[in-house]
């Protein structure tokens, strides 16, 4: 990533983060054989509608912690796993965990990046210079192993510098996660907040057997998720030890497990930490464009171009829309024809339907029927 985008990428985040404006809307009035239309779009707070979103993290290097990825792969969960670059098997190009590399990407693992060096290292004790160094070959050795790096962790929480949170920025990643003993304080874009107040130190909520945070349990966890929940917010657990009683941050695998099926049973977005972000991004940038197509007795056909403010270069992830519309004749279902050329059909409720969209500032179709003709 050259050094120009770097910077736009910063300059967006920074506006992004002045911005505690509700969620966006848009709205346009379509008049067809002399009846007008009103559609308005809504992003949801957070994908498919969820009440609230988790991101699940591992401070876990690859060769030790396929069990755990296991568990929550046999779940269809996929979680976060951190990339220490500097480690000697990845330095030495081992070919066993190489190969465990690019079977998680293929089964949907993401991996943020948490630090080249890590236990020899305090990035907040050093200078912006320094910092920027660390944080460029980590992400640099990152896309050189085609692991997409986007969200990084810090090692140890230090991250807490305004300047090692830009040098992170300048390194190219687009979050980053800190540490937060105070869990009152873990919850993110909470109630109705719709940025988070640091992109460069998301407080993550430490998870184990560690002296000073007293989340040790699955009894502790509920009570994170259902908070949670309640505060329509994004929580980060970070995991360490699980299931090893000599490593740091010790935490049960029977509790792990048990906190994986609880939150298959609630209403939560289980997603990675740069999805999630790049959800938020998106939906705080969203705007819309419309224009009639085509006029029937049965159907009004409507061109759509749903797109953001963001950096071209930064792949999208699905938003998901409410959809209202209201006029003079109600409609039963839309279908909808992505760029692609993707149909997907929805039963139009009470004015109102949700869609997941896609924004790239391609054409999307939507045809809207109207209820004696179904």
């Amino acid at each position: 990533m050259n050094a120009g985008l770097r910077i736009l990428i910063i300059l967006l985040l920074i506006a992004l983060q002045c911005d505690r404006n509700p969620l966006n809307r848009g709205s346009s009035a379509i008049v067809a054989s002399g009846q007008r239309f009103d559609i308005t779009s809504t992003p949801t707070k957070w994908y498919n509608n969820h009440s609230a979103a988790v991101s699940l993290t591992f401070d876990i290097p690859v060769p030790v912690c396929n069990t755990v990825v296991s568990e929550a792969l046999r779940r269809s969960i996929q979680p976060d796993v951190e990339m220490v670059t500097s480690l000697e098997f990845y330095k030495l190009k081992d070919k066993a965990v190489f190969r465990d590399l690019e079977s998680f990407s293929a089964q949907g693992i993401h991996f943020f990046g948490h630090g080249h060096l890590h236990d020899s290292i305090n990035y907040d004790s050093v200078s912006y210079e320094v910092a920027l160094a660390q944080f460029d070959s980590c992400f640099r050795f990152m896309e050189e192993w085609n692991l997409s790096p986007l969200a990084y962790g810090y090692p140890g929480g230090h991250g807490e510098k305004v300047s090692t949170q830009k040098a992170v920025a300048d390194a190219g990643f687009i979050c980053a996660r800190g540490i937060q003993p105070d869990t009152d304080s873990n919850f993110i874009c909470a109630d109705d907040q719709a940025e988070p107040e640091k992109w460069f130190y998301l407080p993550a909520v430490c998870v184990g057997n560690v002296s000073g945070f007293s989340i040790h349990d699955h009894t502790g966890m509920v009570e994170l998720f259902e908070k949670n929940l309640l505060k329509k917010s994004w929580l980060i657990p970070m995991y360490h030890s699980i299931g090893d009683l000599n490593g740091w941050g010790y935490y049960p695998m029977d509790d792990y497990i048990e906190d994986l099926e609880y939150l298959l049973e609630t209403d939560t977005w289980l997603a990675h930490m740069d999805v999630v972000a790049r959800y938020i991004m998106e939906r705080n940038s969203y705007r819309m464009s419309w224009r009639m197509v085509d006029e029937a007795t049965d159907m009004i056909s409507i061109e759509a171009v749903f797109s953001d403010s963001l950096d071209p270069e930064l792949e999208r992830v699905p938003l998901t829309l409410e959809m209202e519309v209201s006029g003079d004749t109600p409609f039963s279902r839309c279908d909808v024809t992505d760029n692609t050329g993707v149909l997907t059909s929805h039963p139009i409720r009470d004015n109102r339907f949700t869609m997941n969209i896609t924004p790239g500032g391609e054409p999307i179709l939507l045809n809207f029927y109207l209820p004696e003709n179904e």
